[in-house]
């Protein structure tokens, strides 16, 4: 990326948006559910229990290399956040899923763990979805309400097939050599613990700490004690009061994807999400790392 086209970019991203991502209550959704696809972004416990037609969507297989598994001792880091971009594999599986850009989607996740209802969703709209929705307090809340909840895998043979097509938005991306030519000139945002952020407790990345001048905002702050997301209000008391672009980070481009698409949801600004992330960013030693 040039860096013609790099500050343009910035400057795009900056402007107010039309909302695209909306937060839904579970009451809301289950009155209007038959004009959803409802896709859970649980990594490990859609068979105990999921609501009903929805489709368990792991954003790991929508990578350029999936992370964990072998690719552990003989993968590369740098792709195993990236998200794919590999056009005919993702029209199928989205289309198969009956899903087209125009369709209504929402994303259920489990709050207080990795944030991959953020992730799954910022996949979707990077590819051209048009609106996506988030489950405010994902699937305990559900649960809670004691609405219809089944086992087992889903079945897609009865989905009515859609039309996916793939057209990326680069206004929600950053890579890592553009990040590397403009992060003094950018705000960013570390969406990871505390103790990532210091270097005290890191994931298969190469070098510990966090990327000089950012500031660390844990996905921890993001979820109320019972599981919610937080208020616009308390959103705003935690995000930096800032002119600068927004550029989000965690890992692997997870807890940073929440963080971005929360804010554009409260402010209807984008932030930039870094998807390679750490796992990335530490594996280049000519690239800066600060510690505590």
């Amino acid at each position: 990326m040039n860096i013609f086209v790099l500050n343009l970019l910035l400057i795009i991203v900056s402007f107010d948006v039309n909302a695209r991502v909306i937060i839904i209550t579970p009451s809301e959704l289950i009155r209007k559910i038959d004009n959803f696809i409802i896709l859970d972004a649980r990594e490990s416990s859609f068979q105990d229990g999921h609501i009903p037609n929805s489709i368990n969507f792991d954003w790991k297989n929508y990578t350029e290399e999936r992370p964990g598994g072998i690719n552990t001792i003989f993968g590369n880091p740098s792709n195993w956040g990236k998200v794919s971009t590999k056009k005919p594999e993702i029209e199928m599986a989205l289309s198969r899923m009956g899903i087209s850009n125009e369709s209504k989607v929402v994303i259920i996740g489990q709050p207080n763990l990795w944030g991959t209802e953020g992730r799954v969703a910022w996949n979707l709209l990077y590819w051209g979805l048009q609106d996506v929705y988030l489950l405010d307090g994902g699937f305990p809340a559900w649960k809670d309400l004691k609405y219809p909840i089944v086992q087992g895998n889903e079945n897609l043979s009865n989905k009515k097939q859609g039309k996916f097509i793939v057209t990326f938005d680069e206004t929600r991306r950053i890579t890592t050599s553009a990040l590397e030519n403009k992060h003094k000139e950018l705000k960013l945002i570390d969406n990871r613990s505390l103790n990532e952020f210091k270097g005290e407790k890191y994931f298969g990345q190469k070098r510990a700490g966090h990327i000089p001048n950012a500031l660390n905002i844990p996905l921890q702050t993001l979820y109320t004690g019972k599981g919610s997301f937080i208020s616009r209000e308390q959103f705003q008391k935690i995000s930096p009061s800032t002119k600068l672009t927004q550029v989000s980070y965690c890992i692997g481009g997870v807890r940073s994807a929440l963080y971005a698409l929360l804010y554009e949801a409260y402010f209807e600004k984008k932030v930039l999400n870094y998807d390679a992330s750490i796992w990335a960013w530490s594996s280049d030693i000519t690239l800066p790392m600060q510690l505590k």
